[in-house]
This record gives C-alpha cells, structure tokens and sequence, in this order.
C-alpha cells in the first residue's frame, strides 16, 4: 500500500474501452500466494497527477521459501498497470543474500499477456511458465561462476555495461556553441567504481562476482560520474545516485543480464 499502491487498486485507464479487460495485480497476488509465494518488495513509478498513480506501472517481487537454493532465493517479478500501455509481464529473478541484490533475467526469461478477458483467465499459466524458468537461471549463475576471466575482459565487460546507464564523456557531445551538453556522463573512474570489490565475497574474478559488482554500481550508484551543469560547464565529479524509474532499473538489469551471459558462451 505505500510502495505502489496501484497494485491494490482495482481500476483501470479512463481511456480504456470496454473490450479492456483488466487483470488486476491484487488478484494476481491472491493467485500466487495459493502458489507459495509472498511479496517481498515493491516499487511504482511516480505520476504527476494523483488520478494517475491509481492505475500507474508498478513492479513487485515475490519468493517462495520452498524454492531456496545455494546461489539464494529465485523470485517472481510481477510488472503491470492498468492504463493500458503496458502488458503485464513476468520474469524469473534472483536474490542474492551477500548484498541483498536483485537481478532480473533476460529476454529468454519473460512471459507477457495483453490485457484482455482471455489472459485474465490463464494468470496461473504465466506463473507456471515463468517458474519453469528457474532451473535454466540457476544453471547460467552456476556456468558464470565456472567462468573465470582476466582483469583485461572484466574491464572491457564493464566498458559495455556503463553504455547501459551513461553516455561516455567526450568532446563529440557538444551543442551548437562548442560547449559539452549538460549531464551525467560515465568516464574511466565509473568504469573502474564498476569492478572494484566492496567486500570479501567479490574477491573472485569469475562472471558472477563481475556481474554482481557492476550491477550493484549501475542499480546502486555510488560510482564516480562526470556532472556537466550551466555552472561548473567543465564538470564536476559526483557520486551516482541510485536509479528511481522503476521500467529503467528493470530494462538495466535484463540488458545487463543478457550481456553477461553473452560472455559465458564466448
């Protein structure tokens, strides 16, 4: 009720027409806790008009205390909302106990419906499909912690992955008088915060820690950025502030995902 409300309103768009077959997430809930699962977090994106954050997108994660493995707890991630510009959609994610970091899986691991009186009655279907997901997420974990890498690639990995939040500073983002474009920008000191470790846990260099660690960085901030503003024109170096856009911290994690397991088969 505090971190998205929408999830327990049972509306839908004004401008949704009567073939709008809404399927609520309270519903979804009930469903899901006859299946096991709970939820555990809660997150919803902010509205300018208060009518809106009835029926505004919102996200939630919910685990299953049965389905606890070594690598930590796989969740369900639920996203939906009820004006109609969004599918609900669900993936197969995972909690890792050391940081209390989410992660959500990439695009081979979402299962979507549209909004209509079909899917509305097939809700248990998707729960189904998205959970069969698990054993498949759990063995790419296992396959990243079996893949060990070099300094050099984990810097390059890291490289890549800073493209996913960032523009990287450089001269060719000038506008029409010569002078940088205001705002954040990633430098060689964001790639760096990405990689270094913040505890013992991190040590290792195999795939998992390094996704682990650049995931945080991204999700968390915390790193160094580069600040262009009308008054400090040359930038000024800032912590990066943790991601607050609830689809933009769920698009980051399942791009980051897919691009590290890219590198497992490489």
């Amino acid at each position: 009720m505090e971190r998205a409300p929408a999830a327990l309103w049972n509306v839908k768009g004004e401008q949704r027409g009567d073939n709008y077959a809404h399927i609520q997430t309270r519903q979804a809930i009930d469903i899901l806790a006859d299946h096991g699962y709970q939820v555990t977090q809660a997150a919803q994106v902010k509205s300018r008009k208060h009518s809106d954050a009835l029926y505004a997108k919102h996200l939630l994660a919910l685990s299953n205390p049965d389905l606890k493995s070594e690598e930590g707890t796989p969740l369900l991630i639920l996203y939906n909302s009820g004006d109609g510009k969004s599918a609900l959609r669900m993936y197969a994610g995972f909690y890792r106990y050391i940081c209390s970091n989410g992660l959500v899986a990439g695009s081979g691991f979402e299962v979507k419906a549209r909004h209509s009186r079909a899917t509305a009655s097939n809700f248990e279907d998707m729960i189904k499909k998205t959970a069969e997901n698990f054993p498949w997420m759990l063995a790419q974990i296992r396959q990243m912690k079996a893949t060990t890498i070099t300094k050099q690639r984990e810097i390059a990995l890291a490289q890549k992955a800073v493209e996913l939040r960032w523009e990287k500073f450089g001269y060719d983002h000038v506008d029409e008088y010569g002078e940088i474009k205001h705002g954040i920008y990633s430098t060689p000191m964001t790639v760096r915060g990405l990689i270094n470790p913040t505890r013992a846990e991190d040590q290792p260099r195999n795939l998992w820690t390094s996704f682990n660690k650049i995931q945080e960085g991204l999700i968390r901030g915390g790193v160094k950025t580069l600040s262009v503003t009308k008054r400090n024109p040359g930038g000024t170096t800032r912590k990066a502030r943790p991601m607050g856009n609830v689809k933009a911290s769920l698009d980051v994690n399942r791009q980051l995902w897919d691009l590290v397991s890219d590198q497992v088969a490489a």
